[in-house]
Parts: C-alpha cells; structure tokens; sequence
C-alpha cells in the first residue's frame, strides 16, 4: 500500500549559532531536504487541540522519520511555511505513516 503524498518540503531546524552560543538559527536540515508529505486542513477538533485559529491548523501525512516538533516546513513551489507542533509516529501495518500537526505562518509573523 503506498502513501498518497501531494507536495515536497524542506525543513529547517533551530540550532545553536556556532559564533554566539547564546543565539538560535534556523538552519536547513540537508538530510530532510526533499521530503514527501500530503498536507490538509485539520478538523475543528483537531484545530482546538492544536490551540489555533481555523484555517491555521493542518494534518500532514508522511513516511519519512526525522522530523521534529518545532521545525519549520517549507512548501517547494508554493512557499508556504508551517510550524511542526506535534508528531504522531503510526509506525504499524498496513501502512506506516508519521502524522504532523502543522500551524501556517502567514507574513506577519515568519
């Protein structure tokens, strides 16, 4: 059984700045540079859980590991920027899966 994924994204990942200790970067995570996802709007339960507005909250399905809470996700092609807030491994038959909870940036707050 094959995962339906609709969209590639890059991710990158907040990391220590190597001249000041003290400060955050984000950074590109060159291993998850390419990863396949299929991404929908989250119901109004799952946009409560998320603790967002609706239309801010997505569902997002993917068989690559590796991603982490708070990496910030970009759309190739479209632009669009998501936030990971929350990770689900479903890593059982038939079909072994993650599922995110994504939070979009609009311009204002990128």
């Amino acid at each position: 059984m094959s995962v339906i994924t609709d969209a590639i994204i890059s991710i990158k990942r907040i990391i220590k700045d190597t001249d000041n200790s003290a400060k955050e970067q984000n950074q590109i995570n060159l291993a998850l540079a390419a990863v396949k996802i299929q991404i929908q709007p989250a119901s109004p339960a799952e946009t409560a859980i998320a603790g967002a507005e609706m239309g801010q909250a997505y569902i997002a399905f993917t068989t690559e590991s590796g991603l982490m809470v708070s990496d910030h996700v970009t759309v190739s092609g479209t632009g669009e920027i998501y936030k990971v807030r929350g990770i689900e491994d479903w890593s059982m038959d038939p079909a072994p899966h993650f599922e995110l909870t994504l939070i979009k940036f609009d311009e204002d707050n990128v």
